[in-house]
């Protein structure tokens, strides 16, 4: 059994670092491969085109105020903020991991001053100040044999793709809820705005009815049927603007305010939102890997892959290789130099070892 450790030892120290554990690629079955996903949309036409979708989506309705709107909004999200500190802590994490496949050191330099007593020393004359110093300085390196540092990395590096996948999918939600919200905002009032000729047309309608009843040249059903639809229009403006307000609060809160602190100026908007160009869709393979969820998903699979490696490594010795000088002492002093190099064995692999 010993044997078999070394010759396992040996064999990888001759031969180089060897990474255990599987190696990540996209599953075979996976959608994003299938032959529909790399052709173009079957809806398309005219109104769309095969152009990659630019980053800021918003941008394509070319209004200054959406624009607006959709930095505040991503400015005053708390989830984005919370999204991107875990980007932060993944990147941190990153390298940290990286850290551990360079040369690790340290210097130590410590100084006192130390005086023993007379009566120590069986004097009648106090002994005079020492200065005691310790300088110190190590360093090593692991081998890596079987690669769990080069597979924690490739984990660390999935995990913080991953994490900027969910801060963009939180970017998508709060542009495309802010966009809604806006485009609510201007649609109700252009609605008020049709609604409102419309009731003025049908008043004029009830009118000319009215009077077309009084000389006998129309009969009064049609004066109460018009008068009906008069009704019905005005009735309707009530829950158009309670449409249009609740869409402004909606607003308010995605960019941080309360209602009492919605921009009143924005009801004033009376015209849909339209494209200033065709919508480039691209195709069914670039729409799977621009959806953050997807995204998301796939680098967290390609982690865990990462991941059995780590635990795969884990299995075998560990060799660091280290070296410390050090000089300590007083008046005179004395120097010590030390090399060593540490081989741990799993916790469950004690029987194996030497």
């Amino acid at each position: 059994m010993v044997r078999r450790g070394w010759a396992l030892l040996l064999g990888a120290l001759l031969g180089g670092c060897a990474v255990v554990g599987p190696d990540y690629r996209v599953p075979d079955r996976a959608l994003v491969n299938a032959a529909p996903a790399q052709g173009a949309f079957l809806s398309g036409g005219a109104a769309v085109k095969a152009e990659p979708l630019p980053d800021h989506w918003w941008a394509l309705y070319k209004d200054a105020t959406l624009d607006r709107l959709i930095g505040e909004a991503f400015a005053a999200n708390t989830d984005l903020r919370v999204a991107q500190a875990n980007l932060e802590r993944s990147l941190a994490l990153l390298g940290e991991r990286r850290a551990g496949r360079e040369i690790q050191g340290g210097v130590d330099l410590e100084t006192s001053w130390a005086q023993r007593s007379a009566e120590a020393e069986l004097s009648h004359v106090q002994p005079p100040v020492r200065q005691i110093y310790n300088l110190g300085a190590a360093a090593s390196y692991d081998l890596d044999l079987f690669g769990g540092l080069k597979r924690g990395i490739e984990a660390a590096g999935a995990d913080a793709e991953a994490a900027v996948a969910a801060r963009d999918l939180v970017r998508v939600n709060v542009a495309a809820e802010t966009a809604r919200a806006y485009a609510d905002i201007c649609n109700a009032g252009y609605q008020l705005d049709v609604l409102a000729r419309l009731i003025a047309v049908q008043r004029r309608g009830v009118a000319l009815t009215r009077l077309l009843v009084a000389h006998g040249r129309a009969a009064s059903c049609e004066l109460d049927r018009r008068q009906g639809l008069l009704e019905a229009g005005e009735a309707r403006m009530p829950r158009l603007a309670a449409r249009q307000r609740g869409a402004l609060f909606r607003l308010a809160a995605l960019t941080g305010r309360v209602p009492a602190q919605a921009d009143a100026s924005l009801l004033s908007c009376r015209r849909p939102l339209q494209l200033a160009q065709v919508i480039p869709v691209g195709d069914g393979a670039a729409l799977l890997r621009r959806r953050p969820d997807i995204r998301m998903a796939e680098r967290r699979l390609a982690a865990a892959t990462a991941r059995i490696g780590v635990a795969t490594a884990a299995l075998y010795p560990d060799i660091r290789l280290g070296a410390s000088i050090g000089s300590t002492g007083g008046d005179g002093g004395y120097v010590l130099a030390a090399c060593q190099s540490v081989w741990p064995w799993p916790a469950d692999r004690l029987d194996a070892q030497p």
